[in-house]
Formats: structure tokens, sequence, C-alpha cells
């Protein structure tokens, strides 16, 4: 399994939120953790409508780093090919 690491969109602004991506498994709507995007205030609807299309998010307070809206970590084989 490759670990992808990719931006998404343009805006810069600091991250407010993270927002974990499930795929469904076993019966489980948060079965395995796909994709973690982070997004300003402005981009949370973007990133668990359009960036984690078809996944079940789960949103996080995002505290302690530096990471900026966009970033798309990607847990899976096909890495970020439907990422819109």
């Amino acid at each position: 399994m490759a670990i992808t690491f990719t931006k998404l969109g343009h805006c810069t602004l600091p991250a407010t939120r993270t927002i974990e991506g499930y795929s469904a498994r076993d019966g489980r709507a948060h079965g395995e953790l796909d994709r973690v995007v982070r997004a300003c205030d402005a981009h949370v609807e973007t990133a668990r409508t359009e960036w984690l299309a078809g996944l079940t998010p789960y949103a996080v307070t995002h505290t302690g780093n530096r990471s900026v809206c966009g970033q798309l970590t990607d847990f899976t084989d096909n890495g970020t090919d439907d990422a819109a």
C-alpha cells in the first residue's frame, strides 16, 4: 500500500479541521480509513462533499501543526485518481 500526499484546491489558509474519510467495511460505515484532508473553516463542506466524495466523513478540530487547507493524505492503492 502506497501513501500519497497531495494538495487539493487553491486555498492557502491555515487548516482548522481535519476530516477523515472512511469506506464501509464489514457492515460498518467507518470501516477503513482511506483519506485524511485538512480544511479551513470556509472549505469544510467542500472537503466533506467533494474531496471525500463517496466516503463517510468524520471531522475533528485541527490543532498543533502548520497544515494548510487542501492537504490530502491518501491511503488507498489508487492514490488521488478519483479525488476532485
